[in-house]
């Protein structure tokens, strides 16, 4: 958080970009701690396929994150 502060204050011209490790694993933690909730317990069994599914779309996007939005 305190980077990404500094960057949007300091330095606007720079576009910071997360890498696709991080972001893929604070999906995963999100996504699994909602499934320990007996509400969305069928959340369960979609958790992997959905960070495969992040995976594969940022690696397949040519660097364009509108196309990365859209898949």
């Amino acid at each position: 958080m305190q980077v990404r502060s500094l960057l949007k204050k300091k330095y606007p011209a720079i576009r910071h970009q997360f890498d696709t490790w991080h972001f893929a694993k604070s999906v995963r933690k999100k996504s699994q701690s909602a499934c320990r909730k007996k509400l969305n317990a069928d959340l369960s069994l979609w958790c992997q396929t959905i960070c495969n599914h992040l995976w594969w779309s940022a690696a397949n996007c040519k660097c364009d994150p509108d196309l990365l939005q859209e898949m």
